[in-house]
């Protein structure tokens, strides 16, 4: 079982049992985290929702009509939208992708062929981890981040939304980030032993929203050919 896995489990039984405690049925689950300083979390709730079909616009404002509530498990090709952020945010993603999501975040795994030889594949993540800090704050809290070390910030746009975007090589031991605490699953989010990472952080209306990617350097390139699309299509409502 990879650590990949591990989490992606973990994080599916937790929602499972958040999910009958709060007396609901709910196809959700899976990964990440949420908080603003060490001593503070933020307490963004988020409930997947599906959203009626609409007349676009602008691509940049409203979600695409038609689109699939987003959900867990393996994706066929199309449009999806979730709400794990106070707005819906729609993709579009090829063949090749996994979904997983907690009440905080979507997650995106590159599915692998069944001849690699790469233990795991890359991950897209939008997580409503931050919503509380801005973006500065968000930049020194990664950057002070013990076992990782990112580059200085610079300007990005993804899905209409203006921000930063910092990278790191491959870690060598898992990296807990634990200013982003998910209170939902008592876990924070941490980047995986190998895997290099790169950090978008934008900013939204709503609050400071991160979109996290990470890969091991060997599948980078052929994950980009996967990620780059997705993050193109990415439509943040106002």
């Amino acid at each position: 079982m990879t650590p990949r896995f591990q989490r992606t489990l973990f994080l599916s039984v937790s929602f499972a049992a958040l999910s009958v405690v709060a007396g609901c049925g709910s196809d959700s689950s899976a990964s990440e985290p949420v908080a603003a300083t060490a001593d503070a979390a933020p307490t963004t709730a988020a409930v997947t929702t599906e959203v009626e079909d609409t007349q676009a616009t602008t691509p940049d404002t409203q979600p695409s009509s038609g689109a699939a509530p987003f959900h867990t498990g393996a994706l066929d090709a199309g449009i999806y939208v979730g709400n794990k952020f106070g707005i819906p945010v729609t993709f579009e993603v090829a063949d090749g992708w996994n979904g997983a999501e907690s009440p905080d975040s979507l997650l995106l795994s590159e599915r692998l062929a069944d001849d690699s030889e790469l233990e795991l594949g890359g991950e897209i993540g939008l997580l409503a981890t931050a919503l509380d800090m801005s973006v500065d704050e968000v930049v020194a809290a990664l950057r002070a981040t013990a076992g990782v070390e990112f580059s200085e910030p610079s300007p990005t746009t993804v899905g209409g939304l203006d921000g930063v975007v910092l990278t790191a090589g491959a870690v060598p031991e898992d990296v807990m980030f634990e200013w982003m605490y998910d209170p939902n699953f008592e876990s924070p989010w941490f980047a995986f032993a190998g895997t290099q990472q790169e950090v978008h952080v934008v900013e939204h209306e709503s609050g400071t929203i991160i979109v996290w990617m990470d890969a091991l350097p060997a599948g980078w390139d052929t994950f980009w050919e996967l990620a780059q699309p997705v993050l193109d299509s990415l439509v943040w409502s106002e």
